[in-house]
């Protein structure tokens, strides 16, 4: 499988070194979002112009293109990093307002389509928002991976009796 030009490591190095350098005091930044545009904001940055040309240091591209993260991009990064530990931080100070922020963000953030999502969807499973995503690929991760079929409310409904 070959690998798409935006996914080369060179152009990935290349948007995360644009990143640190324009967000200074990041954390501090992730921790007073009030809004989920908020913090993809702070995601939005572009490469270095050198990137306009190049996908690969000294091989030039056929084409000029900017080279920036899309919005789908930062909301994985959002989900699956900036997310989970903003949330425990809050855990960690016991701060519960700045854990319960951090659920509303990812309830806010629209749901990924990917396998699992598709398989839910087949079963009939309503996912709203990244929060329910989050928890059902929990769920199929845990105990239908591991076959626990018996543990969740869900399998044990299918499974018996009624």
């Amino acid at each position: 499988m070959r690998m798409r030009p935006s996914n080369f490591p060179t152009i990935i190095i290349a948007q995360f070194v644009a990143f640190f350098v324009k967000k200074a005091n990041l954390f501090q930044t992730v921790i007073v979002s009030k809004k989920v545009s908020e913090l993809r904001a702070l995601f939005k940055v572009e490469t270095h112009p050198y990137f306009d040309k190049h996908y690969r240091f000294d091989v030039p591209a056929s084409k000029k293109q900017r080279k920036n993260i899309g919005d789908s991009s930062i909301d994985i990064l959002l989900i699956n990093v900036v997310i989970p530990v903003l949330f425990n931080y809050g855990k960690r100070i016991a701060d519960e307002v700045i854990q319960e922020r951090s659920l509303e963000f990812l309830k806010s953030i629209s749901w990924e389509k990917n396998s699992i999502t598709k398989k839910w969807k087949e079963l009939g499973m309503p996912i709203s928002s990244s929060y329910d995503l989050q928890a059902l690929i929990q769920l199929k991760n845990e105990d239908c991976s591991n076959k626990k079929c018996l543990t969740c409310a869900i399998g044990s409904a299918i499974l018996k009796p009624a």
